[in-house]
């Protein structure tokens, strides 16, 4: 530019400074992504997000704040993300080591003495992992570990130990993209930033593909109920009112007598029963539109 047109156009952008300070945007020239998503978990944890769902969001910052956590919020670019995405998709990005069963737990349990609910007391590994396990599930390392040093055996007895190498899931990577998102819209609203770069992306993960519902037959419905009838009464209301209202397991356990309306025939699903890490079992009262009544 000549003198003259460099002072034509830096007047220009002062009065556009002026005008953005006047209608309330001032970008934040300091402010990492990741210090800025800390703030806005906080934001959603005051605001009652479901702890499951803040935990949720802390475990895919994780990832997404190793890649972009340093830039600045002002300088996040599209390109940025398309990069982020790419990185994600490819193998080997998982930092868990998984086992796999390859004996047979039930039988080892017999031959010990032990029961289920006993090992789990022992290792602190809820009974689910362990029967997840007796069904040759994968679980993590360290509660494997946790299983085997209970029982006083080599971790190799039990499990084959390895790095996780496969790739994340479409349906993981749109979480990721859906939480920075979420994010960078905070940041716009606020008038930290001039636009949400998530929604410029090029490499955007897909939507959800469409699966086929994986339900029961009629007949195997009616085996369950016939395998019912020599069960524990709680075993039988609990399969009783899954099979019928088609609830969470967790709506149902965290069912109480006050949710029961005899009068009228009616049970009204507005309790979850939970878990995390942080908080152990827990309860989620918390009244939401979308509470359910049952005849």
């Amino acid at each position: 530019m000549t003198i003259k047109q460099a002072e034509k156009e830096a007047r220009r952008q002062a009065l556009l400074f002026e005008e953005k300070c006047r209608f309330g945007y001032m970008p934040d020239n300091r402010q990492t992504f990741a210090e800025y998503a800390e703030y806005v978990l906080t934001v959603k944890e005051q605001a009652g997000t479901k702890h499951t769902t803040i935990t949720r969001y802390r475990e895919l910052l994780g990832r997404i704040n190793n890649k972009i956590g340093h830039i600045r919020l002002v300088d996040i670019r599209p390109q940025h993300l398309t990069e982020l995405y790419s990185k994600l998709r490819q193998n080997g990005i998982r930092k868990r080591i998984k086992a796999m069963p390859i004996s047979d737990l039930k039988e080892l349990l017999k031959s010990f003495g032990i029961t289920q609910k006993r090992l789990s007391e022992l290792s602190g590994v809820s009974p689910t992992t362990i029967n997840a396990v007796k069904r040759g599930k994968t679980i993590s390392a360290k509660k494997a570990e946790a299983i085997c040093k209970a029982l006083k055996i080599p971790v190799n007895r039990i499990f084959r130990v390895e790095q996780d190498n496969t790739p994340l899931s479409d349906k993981t990577i749109q979480e990721h993209h859906r939480l920075i998102h979420l994010i960078l819209s905070y940041a716009e609203k606020e008038m930290i930033i001039p636009y949400n770069s998530a929604e410029k992306v090029i490499n955007k993960p897909k939507t959800d593909r469409k699966h086929d519902v994986n339900y029961f037959e009629p007949e195997t419905l009616d085996r369950i109920r016939e395998c019912l009838d020599k069960a524990p009464l709680k075993w039988q209301v609990i399969t009783h009112l899954l099979i019928v209202t088609g609830c969470r397991r967790g709506e149902i356990m965290g069912l109480k007598w006050n949710a029961v309306d005899f009068e009228n025939n009616q049970i009204k699903i507005n309790n979850n029963l939970l878990y995390s890490k942080d908080f152990g079992v827990y309860q989620d009262s918390h009244i939401r539109p979308h509470n359910k009544t049952y005849r």
